[in-house]
């Protein structure tokens, strides 16, 4: 139907344009009028056939080269776009030559979302975003729909950083009707982060469901806390008192995130210290802890004999605001289980104890065999700026560690531990690229605290990690570091080693968007694998520099379709820096 009308418009344009144009048929300047009027209505072989027929008469005009480049890169031609761009950019304006190399760059990443190959609309999705374009809501909405689940999921994930409305109905409409658990999961997430406050009710019956996975509760519940900024106590009462443990919950992660009415008080968390679900206990603990607030010295002592060791340690960590040396003696057997997850657990809570706990945080800093035990307890001494000499080397040697790490975010705290992470379709290399965010972490730590170990640990990061996350990875990991982490890794810049000039470039492109890295990355360009190019180009756009755009656009003239979708993006990102 609209292919129809659109014919039929154009038809009454070519008969009402010409009307126009009596007294000047051979005006430039009206003739790139029709062209651009074409265009409007998508009619892009008439909009060609008039630009062509436009230089005909004035070879030389700059607007009807203009539009001649634009009406093939809308027409999806963007080869010979670019090949006409090359031929004609030295006579252009700089404005000219901006919106029409743009209008190229988004030919190449719009005709890459109906590529066959998985991969390479995976490029012009994560692209697309990146550039932060208008442009990017139509790709994505139209991934959002795509048949394979894994484009979906991919483009439900990116959408969440665009928010358009658009795309905010069609989280929506997935949340409520997705028949994917992955695809529905990340939904959930991303209406929580777009804080999508119409699926309220549709979050609370998930997080009620006694069928919902263990992952959509979790995600619903954060949602849901992320969209309240205010609950009225009676509506608190309820979520309380429901006979869901989801719900009650719940109201556990909304007390302690401090949301909701002032007169919220420790009474209305009392009962839920008896609930029968264990981590409805655990979370009711937590509050006890972080308001310090008394408690019934009965209900703490049955807690801590509690059967679930999650419930006893967060009971034993309420006991160190009251009673120090009870507490310390009742967390040394969970910090020296034969479990490796409950020492875990218990070394990430202890480092949140505060200073009634250093004394004994220090004595496991010195004698535990467990590596991650003592680097949770470490980062906890940081933080109080206590031992710090001491807990930087731990840190040191947990980097030396050549097996992969992450940020273990299922415990009530968020602890640095070995990764359990597995290969994800979202992600390419995700474990990898989790490991590489957990180090750069920790090396920010040693960096922002002057640790001499800082300089050795980044260049022993340079050296045996291979950096560069690409694709989705860029999007959704990347975190800007401090100026004390850019100035260690810009000092290697100009190290002996081939490596690691490349790996400090790509960090401080990546991680830091310094504009210092951009020779080295394009120096190195022509003598890496394929994979490195693709990291190469995705951390030039990440910097955003005009001066690049050369570069790029000799980029854009390759034969391998994911190097140009790369460079499309990048040259978006240095046009619209």
């Amino acid at each position: 139907m609209n292919l129809k009308k659109n014919k039929l418009f154009s038809l009454m344009l070519a008969a009402v344009l010409p009307l126009t144009s009596v007294n000047a048929p051979n005006n430039e300047v009206e003739l790139t009028r029709r062209v651009n009027a074409f265009l409007t209505i998508k009619d892009y072989p008439s909009a060609m056939q008039q630009a062509k027929e436009g230089l005909t008469a004035f070879p030389k005009s700059s607007l009807l080269q203009q539009a001649w480049i634009r009406a093939l890169a809308k027409a999806g031609d963007d080869r010979e776009a670019l090949l006409a761009w090359i031929n004609y950019h030295q006579s252009f304006e700089k404005e000219i030559q901006n919106r029409t190399l743009e209008d190229i760059a988004w030919s190449v990443l719009n005709k890459s979302k109906d590529s066959p190959s998985l991969l390479l609309r995976f490029y012009s999705m994560v692209a697309a975003l990146l550039t932060q374009d208008i442009q990017a809501v139509d790709l994505l909405y139209s991934q959002m729909t795509n048949s394979n689940s894994v484009m979906r999921m991919i483009a439900v994930n990116l959408a969440a950083y665009l928010g358009d409305e658009p795309l905010r109905k069609k989280i929506e409409q997935l949340v409520k009707e997705e028949k994917n658990t992955d695809v529905r999961l990340a939904a959930i997430k991303s209406a929580g982060k777009l804080r999508i406050h119409s699926l309220k009710q549709t979050l609370q019956k998930i997080v009620a469901d006694e069928k919902s996975r263990f992952e959509e509760k979790a995600a619903s519940i954060e949602a849901l806390v992320t969209m309240m900024d205010a609950i009225e106590k009676d509506e608190l009462l309820k979520l309380i008192k429901s006979d869901r443990a989801g719900l009650r919950l719940l109201a556990c992660e909304i007390i302690t995130s401090e949301i909701g009415d002032e007169s919220i008080d420790a009474d209305m968390v009392k009962p839920l210290l008896s609930d029968s679900n264990p981590l409805v206990r655990a979370a009711a603990c937590e509050f006890y802890g972080l308001k310090i607030v008394p408690y019934d010295q009965n209900i703490i002592d049955r807690l801590i004999r509690d059967p679930d060791p999650c419930v006893s340690i967060m009971a034993t960590w309420c006991l160190y605001q009251q009673d120090p040396e009870r507490a310390e003696k009742l967390m040394e057997p969970w910090i020296n289980h034969q479990c490796a997850n409950i020492r875990l657990k218990a070394a990430c809570t202890l480092a949140h104890a505060g200073s009634n706990a250093v004394t004994q945080m220090k004595s496991i800093l010195k004698n535990h065999q467990d590596v991650f035990v003592k680097a949770n307890i470490a980062i906890g001494l940081i933080g109080m700026r206590e031992s710090i000499e001491e807990s930087c080397l731990c840190l040191y040697e947990l980097l030396l560690d050549k097996r992969l790490l992450m940020m273990d975010e299922s415990q009530r705290f968020t602890a640095v531990s070995l990764s359990s992470l597995r290969h994800s379709e979202l992600i390419p290399s995700y474990p990898e690229a989790i490991d590489q965010m957990t180090r750069l972490k920790l090396l920010n730590i040693l960096a922002i605290l002057h640790s001499p170990f800082a300089k050795e640990g980044i260049t022993t990061f340079l050296e045996q990690r291979n950096w560069g996350v690409t694709g989705m990875a860029s999007a959704t990991l990347l975190e800007e570091g401090d100026a004390e982490s850019a100035e260690l890794v810009r000092s290697c810049l100009n190290s002996e080693s081939p490596q690691v000039r490349i790996q400090a470039a790509l960090v401080l492109a990546s991680w830091l968007k310094d504009k210092g890295a951009l020779l080295v990355l394009q120096n190195a360009y022509t003598e890496v694998d394929r994979e490195t190019k693709i990291k190469i180009l995705e951390a030039i756009g990440n910097i955003g520099d005009a001066d690049a755009i050369p570069f790029l656009i000799e980029r854009l003239q390759e034969s391998f379709q994911a190097e140009r979708i790369v460079s499309a993006f990048a040259i978006i990102r240095c046009l619209n820096h």
